[in-house]
């Protein structure tokens, strides 16, 4: 027999949002399903720079070693990207490019190979926002009992 476990949380975080003199974290809300034998889960993060001049902000998110990311995604002054796989080197060189030549512009690492630790960072205009948003899918172990 074949059962459908749906089940989803959803949190609002808003007794953790950081703030600094250079950013707020305005809103952090994650929301997870589980559906046949996997966990999806998307985290929505927006963050403001405070600055009166442009600013690098990151967002970063830390990922079983069994998780991968089905849908990364920012927006930034109201234009959404998604995000393109790209080779390390030529990634991190096109991103140092554009970042001079004051273009919307991101860049995601993982840094970690034990835990996957996600990096997004992108240039934010004074006084401006962006959102990321990062979907990602666990396999979820089923015990029998």
């Amino acid at each position: 027999m074949r059962y459908l476990i749906l089940f989803t949380v959803v949190f609002v975080t808003l007794c953790s949002c950081q703030q600094n003199d250079d950013y707020h974290v305005d809103e952090y809300i994650v929301t997870s399903s589980i559906r046949t034998r996997f966990a999806c889960t998307k985290v929505y993060s927006q963050i403001t720079n405070l600055r009166d001049e442009s600013k690098e902000l990151c967002f970063t998110i830390e990922l079983s070693e069994d998780a991968f990311v089905s849908n990364l995604c920012m927006e930034v002054d109201g234009m959404k990207y998604r995000g393109i796989v790209e080779e390390k080197e030529r990634a991190r060189l096109e991103y140092n490019h554009l970042l001079t030549s004051k273009v919307t512009v991101a860049l995601v690492e993982a840094v970690e190979a034990v835990n996957q630790l996600f990096k997004v960072c992108t240039a934010v205009r004074a006084r401006s926002s962006a959102s990321f948003i990062v979907e990602y899918t666990l396999p979820v172990s089923l015990l029998q009992g």
